[in-house]
């Protein structure tokens, strides 16, 4: 849930964001280090308030779905297809990975309540993790570089850095402490936009900076060998151009085959 924007001018109240969401993730290893990923999130969306996106104000008028309106949106968003390849597997352990992100719907991008950039992307980094065996704590620290398509010639790039910081409180429940991080390239507003009616403005939402810093914690339940379930709980810190995040909460469920 968001709760307005914050920009160069500060927080603006233009409204009000619920987004819900069902992540279909699979995971397969293709031998004991190499393991390939797929997924797919489903999104529904709605946004209330006064950031009313209307494509028949750009000039010339553009040939997208008017969505908000205050009712519920959804779609397939963008799927996901990675794979991952555990090169150091001791104590330390290092995971360097590649994902490409890419749209599988012709959703509208040009509102607050669009479900996603209608992007693709390319993801590539590493995990970087401190297991103790025999220590009921742990450590991980993924940091990738986000290379996004072009949009009018900008350059949208840029870094995500996660911290997963666990902790067993008993042999099958685990509690995390969570630090997400995006930083990079991007347009600003209002400074880059002096018109509410051009082609860039209709692409604003794909050019903003999208800045933001996460923080918060995860409880994982490890039922058995093979069955798992974790909630987590995530407020803004820091922001820039972006949407303000009011809280997320997720609760993810993993079975092994």
């Amino acid at each position: 849930k968001t709760d307005g924007l914050f920009d160069n001018a500060g927080f603006r109240p233009v409204g009000e964001t619920d987004t819900h969401s069902i992540d279909i993730d699979i995971d397969i290893n293709v031998t004991e280090r190499l393991s390939l990923n797929v997924g797919v999130p489903y999104i529904i969306k709605r946004h209330t308030g006064i950031a009313i996106h209307n494509p028949l104000l750009i000039v010339p008028p553009q040939d997208s779905k008017f969505i908000d309106d205050g009712k519920y949106h959804s779609g397939f968003q963008d799927a996901r297809i990675g794979a991952r390849y555990l090169l150091i597997d001791r104590e330390f352990k290092v995971e360097p990975f590649v994902t490409i992100s890419f749209p599988v719907s012709d959703y509208p991008f040009f509102a607050s309540a669009a479900i996603g950039q209608q992007l693709t992307h390319y993801e590539f980094g590493s995990r970087f993790a401190w297991e103790p065996p025999l220590d009921l704590y742990f450590v991980s620290l993924t940091a990738s570089r986000v290379i996004v398509e072009r949009t009018l010639g900008h350059d949208v790039d840029h870094w995500r850095v996660n911290l997963d910081a666990g902790y067993f409180v008993l042999s099958n429940v685990i509690v995390r402490g969570l630090l997400l991080v995006k930083q990079g390239g991007g347009l600003e507003t209002p400074d880059d936009f002096p018109s509410r009616t051009d082609i860039l403005w209709f692409h604003h939402d794909q050019l903003l900076q999208h800045n933001y810093i996460n923080a918060g914690g995860a409880v994982d339940w490890l039922i058995d060998d093979k069955l798992s379930v974790t909630a987590s709980f995530l407020k803004q810190i820091h922001r820039d151009n972006v949407f303000a995040l009011k809280h997320a909460f997720s609760l993810t469920v993993s079975r092994a085959f």
